[in-house]
């Protein structure tokens, strides 16, 4: 990065002090401007004509900018997060789909749960299918929701690529539940099963879809899906940290 601040115009001298990466002269953050100058420049290059695919690969594997220069400075912190969510997942992956073990790990399933239950508030008001529904959607859709403001929002593809993993999660905890549909005998939060509350959520939808014989079979493919997310969430992921540590140590340690 240049000594130069494109505010004040002042020149970084040996004898100033001050955070490497700051202007010493008005305080300026280059990374901040540096990302302040990238978007408010995307809007006129896609106007100009330019495709979404680059952008959109520039978003997947942050190739420009302030992260093709430094490392970033929570690196090592963030290797151990991705090291412990890899062996997570796939712990989570081998409880399969046919019980309910996956309920059993609170850290995760809880969360979900929350946004289960809030799902069937909220989609209440559109009729009795999407309020059972509604519960399936809005855990997918919290989880993909994070992953979109991480990666086009702040430019944080490695952040985007656990909110993909927990989105893997998700299609893992939903199996179990589309399973019990067919036979249900795992206990709802009413402390029944499906068999005695009649508020199942997937023995009323696949019901109403004349689908519920095929209650294994979407349960698998829902599952295998969820694998197969989970291994795209790690390898992207995995990229990433590879790069970045290739790259010089950040000067910074407050950016995030």
């Amino acid at each position: 990065m240049s000594d130069f601040c494109p505010q004040c115009g002042h020149t970084r001298q040996a004898r100033d002090r001050g955070r490497v990466g700051q202007c010493p002269g008005c305080g300026l953050r280059f990374s901040h401007w540096e990302r302040t100058e990238r978007d408010q420049r995307e809007p006129r290059q896609l106007a100009a004509g330019h495709t979404f695919l680059p952008r959109a690969l520039d978003c997947l594997l942050l190739t420009g900018g302030e992260a093709a220069q430094a490392r970033h400075p929570f690196f090592w912190p963030r290797l151990i997060g991705y090291l412990a969510l890899f062996v997570w997942g796939w712990r989570i992956a081998c409880y399969g789909y046919r019980g309910g073990e996956i309920w059993n790990s609170w850290l995760v399933h809880l969360p979900l749960l929350i946004f289960h239950e809030a799902g069937h508030v909220f989609f209440g008001p559109m009729g009795n299918f999407m309020q059972f529904m509604g519960g399936t959607l809005m855990q997918l859709i919290m989880p993909l929701t994070c992953f979109t403001v991480f990666l086009f929002r702040q430019r944080d593809p490695l952040a985007a690529s656990f909110c993909l993993w927990w989105t893997a999660i998700s299609f893992m905890d939903i199996a179990p539940y589309i399973y019990d549909a067919l036979n249900p005998v795992l206990p709802l939060l009413s402390g029944m099963t499906g068999a005695e509350d009649p508020g199942h959520d997937w023995i009323n939808i696949l019901s109403s879809l004349g689908m519920l014989q095929k209650a294994h079979t979407i349960a698998k493919i829902t599952h295998a899906f969820g694998v197969l997310l989970m291994i795209l969430a790690q390898l992207w992921g995995g990229l990433l940290l590879l790069r970045q540590f290739r790259l010089p140590a950040s000067g910074g340690s407050d950016d995030f």
